[in-house]
């Protein structure tokens, strides 16, 4: 009904499900719904009073939530699937089937003008808890692509001004330990979840790679062999950090290369040979001899 009829049966869905909204988003069923009225629904007005309004008192929750962070992720990264399955995808209906007249683009932007600050200030907040959950990296990762501007919408200058504020939140977390996580009680930069998302903001974001940096200097070569080798292979491949890594790193590449922890020995064959008198010259790649002294 949401997808095929027009404004009117839309508006009647909408008000149907006033203060229900939140219940909704961890169903299913209803978190497809939700990510279906906010493609079609030219009102942004309403899409926001109506959606945004009851979603953003529990972010916190529903970000973390396999369902309840669809209706968040639609906004951020439209039908990805990275986050949606074909089934799901198939549920919420054709792109081409779609009765709206408003630019998609121009909704999206509209409806993020609500959702990104208050998003990125729980990211703030919450680093932790959102890194460690599957669900709650995926969100933090597409809020902060979005606001750097990685689609290429027009984000407001509230938004914007909140990114570093969140990216740094999160690397001063890198070696804390999920409060609640039973299955994976580690430090952040050696988690499944959490390693993972530090990767890529690593490799999205140079202020993200020197403010990590500046939490793992000196301590590298034990965080490698903890689990933490793809993190550091990362901070090593950034323009913004690799001399430092590669300084730091010089006389390890052996004891990583005998290492199964993951990414150690792709990490060890980044590095130059143990003894090899040639250092890197970043970010040219480079190799530069070393005068040596009569």
């Amino acid at each position: 009904c949401v997808r095929y009829g027009d404004a009117k049966d839309r508006k009647a869905v909408l008000k149907a499900m006033k203060g229900y909204v939140a219940r909704a988003a961890i169903d299913p069923h209803g978190a497809l719904v939700l990510c279906t009225a906010l493609e079609v629904v030219d009102d942004t007005v309403l899409l926001s009073k109506g959606i945004l309004a009851e979603l953003l008192p529990e972010l916190h929750s529903l970000a973390s939530h396999a369902h309840g962070c669809l209706p968040l992720l639609q906004l951020l990264a439209p039908r990805s699937s990275k986050h949606f399955s074909p089934a799901q995808l198939a549920t919420m209906g054709a792109l081409d089937q779609v009765g709206s007249k408003k630019d998609p683009a121009q909704r999206r932007s509209e409806l993020l003008v609500s959702l990104l600050p208050p998003l990125l200030r729980l990211c703030a907040a919450q680093p932790v808890a959102l890194a460690s959950s599957p669900h709650g990296a995926s969100v933090l990762f597409e809020a902060t692509s979005i606001t750097a501007g990685g689609d290429g919408l027009q984000i407001e200058a509230t938004a914007a001004d909140l990114l570093v504020p969140a990216l740094e939140a999160l690397a001063a977390a890198a070696l804390d330990t999920p409060a609640d996580d039973t299955d994976y009680p580690v430090a952040l930069v050696v988690h499944p979840y959490g390693a993972r998302l530090l990767k890529r903001l690593v490799q999205a974001h140079a202020v993200f790679a020197t403010a990590l940096l500046g939490q793992l200097a000196g301590s590298l070569r034990r965080w490698a062999l903890d689990g933490a080798g793809w993190v550091i292979l990362a901070l090593l491949e950034s323009a913004a950090t690799a001399v430092q890594v590669r300084a730091e790193l010089q006389g390890v590449a052996a004891a990583l290369a005998a290492s199964s922890a993951p990414g150690c020995r792709s990490l060890s064959q980044a590095l130059p040979p143990d003894g090899d008198a040639a250092v890197m010259d970043a970010p040219s790649g480079k190799k530069t001899k070393k005068k040596q002294k009569k």
